[in-house]
């Protein structure tokens, strides 16, 4: 994907989210506020301090190719950098691996308390085609169990000792986790898409930027994949990027879903409507 393509996607992106934002700013941002819940809080935090993170390394790389130099803490320009790809920093800076593992973690703990929350909080049906409630909760936690087991296998290796390619150990961790992660935010969006009973059209905007932002994610990713194997150079562009997209896909998931809150009926006010019936009750 050339620089220009690349600067055009993120415009739109960017553009539709500008829109978004101001809109809920004027009609109900103090209320969102007030509707944002403990989790909801520590999932947007999560996914503002690891975008910060990933956009730390990523930009100075982007700078680079750009032709403005490769910037460290200090200013000196140290030519091209020897690492460019995630696997590349996972491998050979300890700081990187560990903060990265962190929030990797961070981010599927939260979405497991989450789908569990949706369960015996909200008692709200997940059915599909047929599909059970209680098979989608334990086919999502299996997912986000399954896309930490994909992490630490990537993380465990990553050339052959005597090919000194990627290894086979690695590529399976990676494909287990990427496929994994894709699958279970899949099924959370489903989740937090039934408990709208109609969506208004902020809220079909909202999920319309959600899903741009996860589709422009898995294209990202699979234009990655087929350039790394090549063994493109510039792979790696497309590698940060897609990774970005998909922070931010966690975190519009669970602003979505904030706003949501108050459409849910309140057995308290349900209770008092029925006691005294007829009367208005504003609270």
């Amino acid at each position: 994907m050339e620089r220009e393509e690349l600067i055009i996607l993120l415009s739109v992106i960017a553009g539709v989210a500008v829109v978004i934002g101001v809109v809920r700013w004027k009609q109900a941002w103090l209320e969102t506020l007030d509707m944002f819940d403990w989790l909801h809080w520590f999932a947007v935090s999560i996914g503002l301090a690891q975008l910060a993170f990933i956009l730390w390394y990523y930009i100075p790389l982007m700078r680079w190719k750009s032709g403005g130099g490769y910037f460290l803490f200090y200013g000196q320009d140290l030519g091209e950098p020897r690492d460019k790809f995630i696997s590349d920093f996972l491998f050979t800076d300890s700081t990187y691996r560990a903060v990265m593992t962190c929030f990797v973690a961070l981010q599927l703990g939260v979405c497991a308390v989450f789908v569990t929350r949706l369960r015996t909080t909200r008692k709200i049906s997940w059915g599909m085609c047929g599909i059970s409630g209680p098979f989608m909760f334990w086919t999502e936690i299996t997912l986000i169990v399954l896309a930490w087991v994909g992490w630490t296998i990537l993380c465990a290796q990553y050339t052959d000792p005597s090919s000194h390619d990627m290894s086979k150990v690695h590529a399976i961790g990676v494909g287990v986790f990427i496929s994994c992660s894709l699958a279970y935010v899949g099924l959370m969006s489903w989740n937090v898409y039934v408990l709208f009973k109609r969506l208004n059209y902020l809220e079909t905007a909202e999920f319309a930027l959600l899903a741009l932002l996860l589709g422009s994610s898995i294209a990202l990713g699979i234009h990655f994949i087929y350039y790394a194997l090549k063994k493109a150079p510039d792979a790696w562009v497309t590698e940060h990027l897609a990774f970005v997209l998909f922070v931010v896909c966690h975190m519009l998931l669970f602003y979505i879903d904030s706003n949501n809150i108050r459409q849910v009926p309140d057995p308290l006010v349900t209770t008092l409507v029925s006691v005294f019936d007829g009367v208005r009750i504003d609270l």
